[in-house]
């Protein structure tokens, strides 16, 4: 199995850092992950793995992972460090891959670069929310940013019957930056309206959430089936970040939707 290399390279915000997976340029086409917010790339590293010889690229984007913390941020923002990665990888043709609001950065990717982008896979992922971050911020200042992945992950990323190793690998790759920089960040993201942009895209579309999803609930992922003109795929047992919680599951509906839309 080819072992993960690190990325990094300069972006439009600052530094972009990251990984990439095999051979980029033999053959298969590859994946491009988009990770959830406040996470980092590697979120998806178990999901990349299970995909056989498939190359893959899992990029930490502007304030996240090893990425520089400059804004701004939003999700037009994260997707134009996308772009950066793939122009500096010279690809060509990409699957994109998002986790939560991933998803939505991969809509936004396929509507703008619709001859590159192969097609698009939303795990746990929204179009459209509108949501106030003043409860999130006021969990960073009382516990912290540790404290606050340790009390938030639990209720929200994942499923009710997740293992405490899933929940501490879960932890373990939440974002790190100093509290303003994570609160900014969510509260970017929780201003997101890209319904527009569904109709721009043209390529097959996967849409997939877990059952138990408390963050981006299944009836998030139903709507943007509806507009991608797709049905979404609902994972039994399991919450919002299933490319943790169950690789296994979210990496074989994954394989199935790359293997039809190059069929």
């Amino acid at each position: 199995m080819s072992e993960l290399q690190p990325l990094a390279l300069d972006g439009p915000a600052g530094r972009l850092a990251g990984w990439t997976l095999g051979d980029l340029h033999d053959g298969a086409v590859p994946v491009l992950f988009c990770h959830p917010v406040n996470t980092q790339g590697r979120a998806f590293e178990a999901v990349a793995e299970r995909l056989g010889d498939r190359p893959a690229v899992l990029p930490d984007l502007r304030g996240h992972g090893e990425a520089s913390p400059d804004g701004p941020y939003s999700i037009v923002d994260w997707a134009d460090d996308c772009a950066t990665v793939l122009d500096h990888l010279e690809l060509d043709a990409v699957h994109v891959v998002g986790g939560s609001l991933g998803g939505a950065m991969a809509v936004e990717l396929a509507a703008r670069m619709p001859g590159r982008i192969r097609s698009v896979a939303s795990i746990g992922g929204t179009l459209h929310v509108r949501e106030d971050a003043t409860a999130f911020g006021e969990a960073l200042e009382q516990h912290g940013v540790e404290g606050t992945w340790r009390l938030l992950v639990p209720e929200l990323s994942v499923g009710p019957n997740a293992s405490e190793a899933v929940v501490e690998r879960t932890v373990a790759l939440a974002n790190r930056n100093p509290a303003p920089i994570v609160a900014a960040i969510l509260a970017a993201a929780l201003q997101t309206d890209l319904r527009h942009r569904a109709a721009a895209v043209h390529c097959p579309a996967l849409v997939a959430c877990g059952e138990h999803d408390r963050t981006c609930p299944p009836v998030h992922s139903h709507e943007m089936a509806e507009l991608l003109g797709t049905t979404a795929v609902v994972l039994p047992g399991i919450g919002h970040l299933t490319m943790l919680e169950d690789p296994d599951a979210t990496a074989r509906i994954v394989a199935n939707h790359l293997a039809a839309a190059e069929a």
